[in-house]
């Protein structure tokens, strides 16, 4: 689907402004070359909860790979 599409539908459902802007975070599971260790990955969703806390026309959204749901829900209380 197109971005602008995807973007107005969430607005849309959500009841948010048209200027909001989505922050897209999409996980893939550990490998030997670009993997960052748990305490990275926390530091990092900490750094973004920070901007969007305090730039509140942001939200984010999150897509895990089905290998890191257990990770992100366990982070994140879900």
């Amino acid at each position: 689907m197109e971005s602008a599409k995807l973007s107005k539908i969430l607005k849309d459902k959500n009841n948010l402004g048209i200027d909001s802007e989505f922050i897209l975070l999409a996980t893939r599971p550990a490998d030997n070359i670009n993997y960052c260790n748990i305490k990275e990955r926390k530091k990092y969703l900490k750094t973004i909860g920070e901007f969007i806390k305090n730039n509140q026309k942001y939200f984010l959204l999150i897509k895990t790979h089905p290998k890191e749901k257990r990770f992100f829900n366990q982070i994140l209380g879900g």
